[in-house]
């Protein structure tokens, strides 16, 4: 008989489409299925929740949960309440849905799992919290380091020096993480060394779980037309930060010298405000929760993945790849991929530059189609979930060796 592995996640993966973090929840739920007896917990359930997800045997959830306070953002007091000595950073106790300790006692009585997959660290200190045993916790992203960016990227404000300080806790906090679990999951091998450095004197199980794709059987044609398209979760802030930037400073460019260039944008809705002035906009149509993918990308000429913030691994680019499309890419859009510069997509981080190689693939077919052989080689070889649920099913059945 397997045995029983408990998947918790405050993703849930739904509703269709998905993008990045529920493809990740639902799909190492689906090949983590393979060798485990898999039943999924999700908070933040937005509804419309489907009666089975492929590869969980049983599946809960708990509606939206919006923590009391932001540590992260908000005022003084929030601020320095992040600042206490705690084995737990305030903004993490902050996010723990306490909602499902319930639902974890009675499944702790009436059908223990061996072991736990808790995506981010709020999810593990639940389990932690619900004395459940052998937690992995799928970090995902050092969320300090995803503080650090935002809080440079706002320049000079009022309270930068205390958020600086608290996100310095935080960094605290997760360097500490070898010390509170017995396996850690990264999804980008880059911070397999910032964990090696971070957990001296302790020595949990770590490995790489890379973000992966669902490999297309058919690749639809490009279109001629000189469209661009770019895909994403709309109100997720790294998402809409991308699509202002593009629009307002290297769109302009490309139209000065393509004034027949268009801009699709499509992903999940809904449409947060700070993008809303822009639909109606004459070259830019979007295309809010498509049902088909397949059918966005038969519109689009060149992919682009213009992402300036956040951390993590971007599945767009591995999707874009997969779909035959050329892409033109930040450093921070293809971090974790291992996918080379001028072999596989065309990379800029300045608006001319990203302008530039957009009018360059637009123009040179050539150029287009080597890209998209070497990109679709290299999904087919590295970026299949299939490689991923892999490493996972191996850390696991390592844990419960060991345990």
């Amino acid at each position: 008989m397997k045995p029983h592995l408990l998947y918790l996640s405050d993703i849930p993966p739904w509703p269709a489409p998905l993008f990045g973090a529920q493809l990740r929840t639902a799909r190492l739920v689906e090949q983590l299925s393979r060798s485990f007896r898999v039943t999924l917990l999700c908070a933040n359930d937005p509804g419309g929740r489907p009666s089975h997800v492929p590869g969980a045997e049983q599946l809960n959830s708990v509606p939206r949960l919006i923590p009391s306070r932001d540590y992260r953002w908000g005022g003084v007091r929030a601020t320095l309440s992040g600042l206490l000595p705690s084995s737990v950073h305030e903004h993490v106790r902050a996010l723990v849905p306490t909602a499902l300790l319930p639902i974890l006692h009675e499944l702790k009585r009436t059908d223990p799992p061996a072991a736990v997959w808790a995506y981010h660290s709020h999810m593990a200190e639940l389990a932690r919290t619900a004395g459940l045993p052998n937690i992995v916790n799928d970090i995902d992203d050092f969320e300090h380091v995803v503080w650090g960016k935002d809080i440079a990227a706002r320049g000079r404000y009022r309270r930068a020096a205390l958020h600086r300080l608290s996100c310095a806790g935080l960094r605290r906090y997760e360097q500490q993480l070898g010390r509170r679990f017995p396996a850690l999951v990264v999804s980008k091998s880059e911070d397999l060394a910032l964990l090696r450095r971070s957990d001296e004197g302790s020595r949990p199980l770590r490995t790489v779980v890379p973000n992966g794709i669902d490999l297309p059987t058919v690749v639809v044609p490009r279109t001629s037309a000189p469209t661009l398209l770019f895909v994403g979760l709309l109100d997720w802030p790294p998402n809409s930060d991308a699509i202002r930037w593009f629009i307002d400073h290297v769109l302009p460019r490309i139209l000065a010298e393509l004034p027949e260039a268009r801009l699709i944008v499509a992903g999940r809705g809904p449409v947060p405000p700070v993008l809303q002035p822009y639909m109606g906009r004459s070259g830019i149509h979007f295309e809010v929760s498509p049902n088909e993918m397949a059918d966005v990308y038969r519109q689009a000429r060149v992919a682009i993945t213009p992402v300036r913030l956040g951390d993590g691994t971007k599945i767009k680019v591995l999707e874009a790849l997969a779909m035959g499309r050329p892409v033109v890419t930040t450093n921070d859009a293809a971090r974790g991929h291992a996918i080379i510069e001028d072999v596989h997509a065309l990379f800029a981080n300045e608006p001319a530059a990203f302008a530039s190689a957009c009018l360059r693939l637009l123009r040179d077919e050539a150029l287009a189609q080597r890209l998209v052989s070497a990109g679709r080689e290299w999904v087919q070889r590295h970026g299949s979930w299939n490689r991923s649920g892999d490493a996972a099913i191996s850390l696991v059945s390592q844990l419960l060796h060991t345990a």
